[in-house]
């Protein structure tokens, strides 16, 4: 048999079935009235949420206690990425210009950052503590091993001979041509670490440029260089 309840929002009469009136401690007779008196209960339900300021921008906001355990709070990702990065940045001076600049401890840590401000001085600084055994991939050499100038040598006779082939004059980059020693280096009877003769192999009197057509018919005919004097090549105005 229905049971007669009151709307708990409007105090209109409504019919239910016994088990929803048991079963209910308050009723509503519409659902407007429903989600009205829910509204209203939500406004008027004391909040747990306590008012915190940002760790980082000291903007305040509402939180539950649960997200304080910590001890720091941050209104969004932004923050808390700023806030961490401040805490774990160093100050170093670069070992080639001694600029000041500053790395995070992770970067330290992981990749040995801490050393070079940018990458011209990070290349500097391989350029000179990096050579032969010093660096990490050294294998101890191999054959064609001219020495520890043989790079700065082959771009001045390169140069000098203004980054042309000297037989057939075709033009190109430097890792297009090559540089081949008039006299062979192995003649010199270099020795890493025991003797200096790959100055006198790497001298720019012994270099010279070609194509890689030219340099095997010279590899096969040296004769073919018979006419070459390196005092007579200048190297391009504005170059040295």
């Amino acid at each position: 048999m229905p049971v007669i309840v009151q709307c708990a929002k409007c105090g209109k009469s409504k019919s239910v079935k016994p088990s929803q009136a048991k079963k209910h401690k308050r009723h509503f007779c519409s659902e407007q009235c429903k989600n009205s008196a829910h509204s209203e209960w939500m406004q008027n339900k004391p909040s747990r949420r306590v008012t915190v300021n940002c760790s980082y921008c000291g903007h305040p906001k509402k939180v539950f206690p649960s997200r304080l355990h910590n001890g720091d709070f941050f209104c969004n990702q932004t923050c808390r990425i700023r806030h961490t990065s401040q805490r774990t940045i160093t100050t170093f001076h670069c070992q080639i210009c001694g600029k000041e600049f500053t790395r995070s401890r992770s970067l330290v840590r992981l990749r040995g950052a801490g050393k070079y401000c940018s990458r011209p001085c990070q290349s500097k600084g391989f350029s000179k503590n990096r050579r032969r055994s010093n660096n990490p991939m050294w294998r101890g050499g191999h054959p064609n091993d001219y020495g520890p100038n043989w790079s700065d040598q082959r771009k001045k006779a390169y140069r000098r001979d203004r980054e042309q082939c000297v037989l057939c004059k075709t033009m190109g980059h430097l890792w297009k041509l090559d540089v081949h020693h008039i006299t062979p280096f192995r003649e010199f009877n270099y020795v890493p670490d025991e003797n200096f003769n790959y100055l006198l192999a790497n001298s720019l009197d012994n270099l010279v440029t070609l194509c890689r057509k030219c340099h095997r018919k010279v590899e096969r005919n040296p004769n073919l260089l018979s006419d070459f004097n390196p005092a007579s090549a200048v190297p391009p105005t504005g170059r040295t």
